[in-house]
């Protein structure tokens, strides 16, 4: 589970450009989310003040165990970008999501499937 990649992405206004960002500083979400400072945020390309600050205090107030235990009890998986299951086609778009969270079995990507994308109400 890339439970590290996720605590980054339940940060309001944690964008693609800032994952790709941190990852290609730091190479290691669990070392940016447990140890990095507004500093190294900072030289991480991370010029948002309210992004860093954001991170900080859900480092702070998000316990990784228990979002562990949610993701677990929903039966939810999540697929980092890096992870060798992820959708080979799904790399090639131009802004690949670096977090995919899937509920049930994760199909054999040789053949047909169909996926459901979306976060937000319908309007």
């Amino acid at each position: 589970m890339s439970i590290h990649l996720h605590l980054f992405r339940s940060v309001p206004g944690m964008t693609t450009k800032y994952f790709s960002r941190i990852f290609h500083y730091f190479r290691d979400f669990a070392s940016a989310w447990e140890m990095a400072g507004k500093s190294e945020f900072r030289k991480a390309g991370i010029e948002s003040e309210d992004l860093i600050d954001a991170i900080l205090l859900a480092r702070r107030s998000v316990s990784q165990e228990a979002e562990s235990c949610r993701l677990r009890a929903l039966s939810i998986e999540t697929l980092s970008f890096s992870d060798s299951r992820y959708p080979p086609l799904l790399k090639e778009i131009r802004d690949p999501p670096f977090l995919l969270y899937v509920r049930g079995s994760i199909p054999s990507l040789s053949s047909t499937c169909l996926s459901v994308v979306g976060s937000r109400t319908m309007s």
